[in-house]
């Protein structure tokens, strides 16, 4: 080879380090593309679970909503008009020691009248929701209540214990010196 040949041979890198370098940067690239699936891969993976996470959150929230609740206490009510309040569970001997006092236990269900515990006979002194509507009104005297006669505020307690939201009430007043019958359904408490 002459000198010229030589040094132009020189000027031009060998084929087998182009070769060399070319393989190195395609590696470079299927590296680079290989990091940015796997990244694109873990991104999509937890939005995904996040997805998830948020559908499982919402049906957990919409079923505990849509069961019904127990109250929080157990209220009871003697003849004065005083309450006791018990836990909700567990603590039977409550109940039992408020009951063995002569309390009893209030009903989920209201009769939608409250009278004036100190008159005899006892005179109705708020009126609200279905007795309401129904006709009953301040003032008027209660006299029985689903046929039994009412003398005494524990007695409508008594009475009402049976009684669940939606049931039918029977009511008897006097009002002006003249019987009235109502009839309506309870409320819940």
């Amino acid at each position: 080879m002459n000198v010229e040949a030589k040094s132009a041979q020189a000027l031009l890198p060998a084929p087998i380090k182009d070769n060399a370098v070319t393989a190195e940067n395609e590696n470079k690239e299927d590296v680079n593309q290989t990091t940015v699936k796997e990244k694109t891969k873990r991104i999509y993976g937890w939005m995904l679970a996040a997805g998830l996470f948020l559908v499982l959150l919402i049906v957990v929230i919409l079923i505990t909503q849509s069961k019904p609740r127990s109250p929080e206490t157990v209220s009871l009510i003697n003849s004065e008009g005083n309450t006791v309040s018990c836990p909700p569970r567990g603590d039977d001997a409550c109940v039992s020691d408020a009951e063995g006092k002569g309390f009893i236990k209030l009903s989920n269900a209201v009769a939608g009248i409250t009278v004036d515990w100190k008159a005899k006979p006892l005179r109705v002194i708020e009126v609200r929701g279905t007795a309401a509507e129904a006709g009953v009104r301040n003032g008027d005297i209660l006299v029985e209540l689903d046929g039994s006669t009412i003398v005494e505020p524990l007695s409508i307690f008594m009475l009402m214990g049976s009684k669940q939201p939606g049931d039918e009430l029977k009511v008897k007043v006097m009002r002006d010196g003249r019987p009235l019958n109502f009839v309506y359904n309870v409320m819940p408490r």
